[in-house]
């Protein structure tokens, strides 16, 4: 009852997305696009975990919540400087995460949304092979009895 998924990909922080007015800065637009198009490859795989195809169980909103974790791998020498210490310019964990989250629950049918994360766990590591991407897994889980 999980899905689970690695994209080539830049995290985008939301503290560079918006004009003063609220508008999206071309360089987010930019950004939802190259990352949509690179989800786009595991749209089948997403849309069969909503639908409950591999589990057969499909995403219930008056029994499911759902469990993300995200691992955002960046470059090592962006995440860390020379002489060992994460970099006070690597973008703040929590700035990178709503972006992202918003647009992997665009991929899923629309009662699937990111309401209904009720755990969310997410790290930076830096990668292997000096580039970024971020992996990300969705567990469906059951509402907690004691609280229906």
């Amino acid at each position: 009852m999980s899905v689970s998924f690695t994209i080539k990909a830049k995290p985008y922080s939301i503290n560079q997305a918006y004009c003063r007015l609220g508008r999206k800065k071309k360089q987010l637009r930019d950004w939802e696009k190259i990352t949509s198009i690179r989800l786009s490859k595991h749209d089948k795989v997403l849309a069969d975990f909503a639908a409950g195809t591999t589990s057969g169980i499909p995403f219930d909103v008056y029994k499911h919540a759902l469990e993300v974790k995200i691992t955002f791998l960046i470059p090592p020498k962006k995440l860390i400087t020379k002489d060992g210490r994460i970099s006070q310019t690597s973008t703040d964990l929590s700035n990178i995460e709503k972006l992202f989250i918003d647009l992997v629950f665009k991929q899923l049918p629309r009662d699937m949304n990111d309401a209904y994360i009720t755990d969310l766990a997410s790290s930076k590591r830096p990668s292997k092979d000096g580039f970024y991407y971020i992996q990300c897994s969705i567990k469906l889980v059951y509402l907690p009895l004691d609280v229906l």
